[in-house]
């Protein structure tokens, strides 16, 4: 009994050895890997893997930056400035809201959206859209919270 524990023990030694040995050298293969493509193909490699395909002018910004620190950009989407997107944000209030705010404000409009509801299902002569209009106008805060596209 005592052998074969020894026996297992040695083989499962000899095993976690190997596994040892093949960890470094499956890491420079793939450095050698990377090293044989040239500059253009690590390139396209990089945009082929790691997007949904590249655009036309994405192989010049790798170039531009590197593959490093490409690649460290795409890890970090808040630290890409994006001055387009920003001023199409900066025109909705929502976004610059507390989100304690928001939820506020959202449970507002939409009890002011049930009621106008009831109100629309109550008057026939009037339109739900109608109705909501006048349960928001009646309301200046909530009017005031709403932006315009």
């Amino acid at each position: 009994m005592v052998m074969r524990t020894l026996a297992l023990l040695s083989i499962a030694a000899a095993f976690s050895v190997a596994d040892g040995q093949k960890s470094p050298s499956a890491t420079s293969t793939t450095a050698a890997q990377r090293n044989d493509l040239l500059p253009d193909e690590q390139i396209q490699q990089v945009l082929n893997r790691l997007t949904f395909g590249p655009r036309s002018d994405d192989a010049a910004k790798v170039r531009a930056m590197g593959v490093d620190k490409w690649i460290e950009a795409q890890l970090h989407p808040e630290r890409i400035p994006d001055a387009r997107v920003d001023s199409i944000m900066s025109k909705y209030a929502v976004y610059s809201m507390n989100t304690s705010d928001v939820i506020r404000d959202y449970g507002v409009v939409q009890q002011l959206q049930r009621q106008a509801k009831k109100e629309a299902g109550a008057d026939t002569s009037m339109d739900k859209r109608d109705a909501r209009r006048k349960v928001l106008a009646q309301d200046p805060k909530v009017a005031g919270t709403r932006s315009s596209p």
